[in-house]
């Protein structure tokens, strides 16, 4: 309100305002003045704003594919046994590409991903705490794998004899 109050005697008395005024306060200032009069920003229209932008977000990474493919919220967490079940991929083969990929995470440290940005880390001397763990790289690659076997369009970069065994069970 104060803001509110400040930006109107700033407009009616057209001088310097006493103090400068800071970057959110100019912000609230041209937000309030969009809005049509007599409209409220409640607290439960914010929210449910917000769960629309989530639901409507666009999956990034193979996991959020994966969910959203199986109607799962984007966030959902799942194990190799229930990612089995759910694509009909057979639970051999799910395992063999998780070993797989802690046998990469092992051999090729330099590829691994940081935490949170998902960019690679030339840098080997900053702390492993900063990388996705070995598991957490292995399931990324089941995610990845689920995806691009059962989806011709995606483009296959590793595990292709499994890809083509899925594939051949399927008939894709």
């Amino acid at each position: 309100m104060k803001t509110a109050k400040l930006a109107d005697d700033i407009l009616k008395v057209k001088e310097k305002p006493k103090r400068k005024l800071k970057q959110n306060e100019i912000f609230e200032i041209s937000k309030k003045s969009n809005t049509p009069k007599g409209a409220k920003d409640s607290n439960s229209n914010k929210k449910k704003n917000n769960t629309q932008a989530k639901q409507s977000k666009k999956p990034k990474t193979f996991k959020e594919k994966y969910n959203k493919r199986y109607g799962q919220a984007l966030d959902a967490s799942n194990s190799k046994a229930k990612i089995a079940r759910q694509s009909g991929i057979s639970i051999n083969i799910i395992n063999q590409v998780y070993d797989r990929g802690i046998g990469a995470y092992k051999n090729n440290l330099a590829s691994v991903r940081l935490k949170g940005s998902f960019k690679k880390n030339p840098d080997l001397r900053k702390g492993a705490s900063m990388r996705l763990s070995k598991e957490q790289w292995a399931i990324a690659r089941v995610y990845a794998f689920v995806g691009k076997a059962l989806d011709k369009d995606e483009p296959q970069n590793q595990d292709l004899d499994l890809i083509t065994k899925v594939r051949k069970k399927k008939g894709l």
